[in-house]
């Protein structure tokens, strides 16, 4: 399995948990919680972006991408978990 894909994978997942929590409480959700997870996944883009042959390693070949995707995925919940 490419990173790449995990990559979009969860990115496509935490922007749909997102988009519940904010479907469910609209009002209950600081502005910069929002700008937090956006900020989130514009860095991890970036940094996809400027490592390219991420995107072509397998899941088991690569280190790096691995702690981005992981640190990404344990500051997504922690923000999103203090807002349920």
């Amino acid at each position: 399995m490419k990173v790449g894909y995990v990559k979009d994978a969860m990115a496509s997942l935490m922007f749909l948990a997102a988009f519940i929590v904010l479907y469910t409480n609209p009002r209950r959700v600081p502005v910069q919680y929002i700008l937090t997870l956006l900020l989130l996944g514009l860095t991890v883009d970036t940094l996809f972006t400027l490592n390219p042959r991420w995107h072509c390693e397998e899941w088991s070949e690569s280190r790096v991408a691995k702690y981005v995707l992981f640190v990404q995925l344990v500051v997504f919940s922690a923000v999103l978990l203090r807002n349920i």
